[in-house]
């Protein structure tokens, strides 16, 4: 398996943690008011569960596309830093946003909406010192 193959994989299953609940809910909410009285949480919920493998499934082949053009163009140590930091940002924002949607009341303290752009930089760092780590040594392996 590809890097790239792998960070589009782990990105689409991050959104489509992020985004599947969302669309749930507000198709669930809709369901309701158009008089769907008792049957409004089950509509939300395969809504939900529709729109996750529907992300999963095609959104991990449309990133990976992204990141080989991504790769293409820029040299090597900056591709892998980017593409690599792009992840871990979507992996630590994303992972947060979703925990806090799907936790609801019970969630951690200190897990409110106005910390994840802080978790988002940490992780485009974090990642993107691995990244340009895997560049260089791709760059070595290359020559």
């Amino acid at each position: 398996m590809t890097t790239e193959r792998l960070l589009s994989r782990v990105a689409a299953i991050v959104l489509a943690l992020v985004i599947s609940p969302v669309i749930g809910l507000l198709s669930g909410i809709a369901w309701f008011e158009a008089g769907g009285k008792d049957s409004g949480g089950i509509a939300g919920f395969i809504v939900g569960i529709a729109v996750f493998a529907l992300l999963v499934w095609k959104a991990g082949s449309l990133l990976q596309k992204v990141f080989e053009r991504t790769r293409a163009g820029l040299p090597e140590p900056i591709a892998s830093c980017l593409l690599f930091g792009v992840v871990g940002a979507v992996m630590l924002g994303g992972g947060m946003a979703a925990g806090i949607l799907l936790l609801g009341h019970t969630r951690p303290e200190g897990w409110d909406f106005d910390r994840i752009p802080l978790w988002i930089g940490v992780g485009f760092m974090v990642f993107g010192v691995a990244g340009f780590v895997v560049g260089r040594r791709r760059r070595r392996v290359a020559h």
